[in-house]
């Protein structure tokens, strides 16, 4: 799709599929009136003792012994089954579930829908790892991770209690390392949300830790091809935290050579507590064994988190939960110079405190939940060569202050085949405060791809040399979704309207279309098409972020298009996607800003603008095989080709975070219930990174002029790293009641950016061991 068609085109596309929505929907409610009399809807709720969903249970639904009809729980433990039958006949409803005890429930019809919530209990069962995948809900491998599996993928990586560590889809970009917890979907940053509350973009420690240590985490779903309209991104990653309802008194202790980490949770029926502490480790080895690096790939970060859960049952039908975080982050390290004498010396400090009130009401029928967070943070960056000559030349020195409350309201109700939705979301920043000193910088942060000074650096350091500022800020949306299910398919559509405050353009409409079941046999597919608007006004390292926040008034949301098919088969899944953006904020010259006696630039020349766009598109293919060899052995594998691309009127380059291949694979092997290990092989292509400048000038003059920025401008990202090749090895033994874990990993990764870029290099740090203990009590 051409760029500069792209805003007619969403405008008509976005009218006909309304239009073909309502016309859908208006089908569908004719279908559903014209039913015969005798037919029967059941709906109900599958929970467990701690009125937490069961997902995947087998509900079948009988009468005079003979089955009915027969269904899978989906995400929600929610099924609905619709058949013929005598109003006036008793039915039994039977429900089964690894875990547990098989449950029946008699239920008499007297209208044309009945409806029941049903609580299993917990029932041991002596079976090997087992992997169910509700028959109602279209699931790619890897993007719905259960809090076991979580908590073994994690301990298989560089840092064992990561839980984005455990996300190894093929369409997964990682920033910097292969380990880095800063991930990238389709060029941008999946929104991150802790029990459906916002929790911001790339919430860790320096890139490499998540904030939230996996033993805390129930479970993880990665949305990757298309979110719903209650997300404002294409991708969306949500973790969410066990309800743990009932008597109980557990802990864990987990010790590494990264960091130590302990969890203890406590309950009754009524009520209960769940809290982990964490504390780095690494940097106190890296002092007491006096290990000498200039450290450009893993340094030794001093971090410290506090993670508190609590949950209070009010009423059968109401519960009342609360969430929080504390989150400190020290980094000092100093790596080599290409540009000054000697060394550059680096330091960066976050902290993060976050609190949140949720309610969440089951009426039957009607669904509710709302919540309430505040959310503070503080980051404070600086880089300056260790040479005085040097550090009038070269410096850095920012502080980012930021405090904002969010709230959400959505509903949900169920009525025969269909669920409709509606919230609201709501997020105000009542302080937000920048204060920025730089020399020849381009306020990038040590995670860019590429930190070549600005083609007209002169004028950035004029213009921000010295920046502050103090503002506040609100946004909104309004959403509302239907969705009808009927044999096994599954259809979505919905619409969500936006608003930013301080943005010149500032409301969007935007919607959202799917539909997913089974075509034939065990062939699954999924179709996605829908629109996004996102806020420029990101995390302050981003790319010139300072400046977009300089020139918010003048810019547009960030709008995209995703369009998105998969296949699944069976262990073999597919999927092709494209996805188009535009508005994106660049860094722009204003050439009739120049003074014609003198031919230098005037106030007004380097501006912020929404003309920049990009274009992703690509397939991958996974292939997951856990039962081989008697279920000892698992295979995983994935390939992705992408291409990815931005432009910016004339100019087209590559995507800092452009790897055109990617291949992954993973072989486990189980020797007996207490013995495991694996290998991990991944290959990708480089990155591309922009070169030093070559080009000079023959007078000043002829800096300032299109011809000279678009030969400079053709330069960005026109190199590329070499591959990158890691293979890591991991294993586990089990001992008593807890379990001995390693792993040793092939960490390569580019030296700092803030001054090798430029020149290609490579750093490989080797090999990185890690070994840790893990008991439970």
């Amino acid at each position: 799709m051409r760029f500069e068609q792209y805003g007619t085109r969403m405008k008509t596309s976005t009218f006909k599929l309304i239009l073909a929505a309502a016309i859908i929907a208006g089908a569908m409610t004719t279908g559903a009136a014209g039913l015969d009399d005798s037919s029967v809807i059941v709906v109900g709720t599958v929970i467990d003792q701690q009125d937490s969903p069961v997902v995947g249970a087998t509900v079948t639904v009988s009468a005079d012994g003979g089955v009915l009809g027969a269904q899978a729980t989906d995400s929600l433990g929610r099924f609905l089954l619709q058949f013929h039958a005598d109003r006036r006949r008793d039915l039994s409803v039977d429900v089964s579930s690894v875990g547990f005890a098989r449950t029946r429930t008699m239920l008499v019809v007297s209208g044309d829908t009945a409806r029941v919530r049903i609580q299993l209990q917990t029932e041991s069962v002596p079976l090997g790892s087992m992997t169910i995948v509700p028959t109602r809900e279209f699931a790619v491998p890897g993007t719905r991770i259960a809090a076991e599996e979580l908590r073994r993928v994690s301990r298989q990586a560089l840092v064992p209690t990561n839980p984005v560590g455990a996300i190894r889809n093929p369409e997964v970009v990682r920033v910097g390392s292969a380990h880095s917890s800063r991930i990238r979907v389709f060029g941008s940053s999946p929104a991150y949300h802790l029990n459906g509350l916002p929790i911001g973009a790339d919430p860790d420690h320096y890139g490499m830790f998540h904030v939230l240590p996996s033993s805390t985490i129930d479970r993880l779903e990665l949305n990757l091809y298309g979110t719903d309209v209650s997300r404002a991104t294409p991708s969306s990653t949500e973790l969410v935290t066990p309800v743990r309802f009932g008597t109980h008194r557990t802990g864990e202790l987990s010790v590494s050579t990264i960091e130590a980490t302990g969890t203890a949770s406590i309950g009754t029926d009524r009520w209960f507590a769940l809290g982990a502490v964490r504390k780095s480790v690494l940097d106190k080895l890296v002092t007491r064994l006096d290990i000498h690096s200039n450290r450009q790939t893993l340094p030794p970060t001093n971090f410290q988190d506090i993670s508190l859960y609590a949950g209070l049952r009010l009423s059968p039908t109401l519960r009342l939960f609360v969430d929080q975080y504390h989150v400190q982050d020290f980094l000092s390290y100093q790596v080599d110079s290409y540009v000054a004498d000697g060394f550059v010396d680096t330091y960066q400090h976050s902290a993060r405190h976050y609190g949140a009130i949720r309610l969440q009401a089951d009426r039957g029928s009607l669904q509710l939940v709302g919540g309430i967070a505040v959310h503070d943070s503080f980051e404070e960056y600086s880089a300056s060569p260790d040479s005085e000559s040097d550090r009038s030349r070269l410096a850095i020195d920012l502080d980012y202050k930021r405090t904002s409350a969010i709230a959400t309201i959505r509903g949900d109700y169920l009525w025969r085949s269909w669920r409709l939705t509606a919230g609201l979301d709501d997020e105000t920043v009542y302080r937000r405060s920048i204060n920025l000193r730089q020399r020849n910088w381009n306020f990038l942060s040590p995670f860019a791809s590429s930190n070549n000074p600005y083609i007209y650096q002169q004028g950035l350091n004029e213009l921000y040399g010295s920046f502050s500022r103090d503002d506040n800020e609100r946004n909104s949306a309004a959403y509302a979704a239907v969705e009808w299910q009927r044999d096994g398919w599954r259809v979505e559509a919905g619409l969500r309207g936006q608003s930013f405050d301080h943005l010149g353009d500032k409301t969007s409409l935007l919607h959202r279309v799917s539909l997913s079941g089974a075509i034939a046999g065990d062939l699954r597919a999924r179709l996605f098409e829908g629109t996004f608007a996102e806020n420029p006004a990101g995390n302050v390292l981003e790319p010139y972020q300072v400046i977009v926040y300089d020139w918010l008034s003048d810019l547009a949301p960030i709008r995209s298009r995703l369009v998105s098919v998969s296949l699944q088969y069976s262990f073999l899944t597919g999927t092709a996607f494209l996805r188009s953006v535009k508005s994106l904020p660049v860094l722009t010259p204003d050439f009739s800003r120049i003074d014609e006696k003198t031919g230098q630039p005037i106030d007004g020349f380097l501006s912020a603008r929404s003309d920049g766009a990009a274009l992703y598109r690509g397939v991958t293919v996974s292939i997951e095989k856990r039962d081989l060899l008697g279920d000892r052995f698992g295979l995983q594998a994935s390939y992705a080709y992408t291409h990815s691309e931005r432009s910016q009127e004339a100019l087209r380059y590559p995507d800092d975070l452009d790897s055109p291949h990617r291949l992954r694979v993973q072989a486990d092997y189980r020797m007996d219930r207490d013995i495991s290990f694996g290998v991990e092989f991944a290959a990708r292509s480089g990155y591309p990174y922009t070169p030093f400048g070559t080009a000079s000038p023959a007078t000043k003059s002829s800096l300032y002029s299109p011809d000279y920025y678009e030969s400079q401008a053709a330069q960005i990202n026109s190199e590329r790293f070499p591959s990158s090749i890691s293979l890591n090895v991991f294993g586990e033994v089990r001992i008593k009641r807890g379990a001995l874990f390693f792993s040793v990993a092939n960490v390569t990764n580019r030296a700092n950016p803030i001054i090798s870029t430029a020149s290609g290099y490579i750093h490989d740090a080797g090999i990185m061991p890690t070994i840790g203990y893990r008991l439970t009590f």
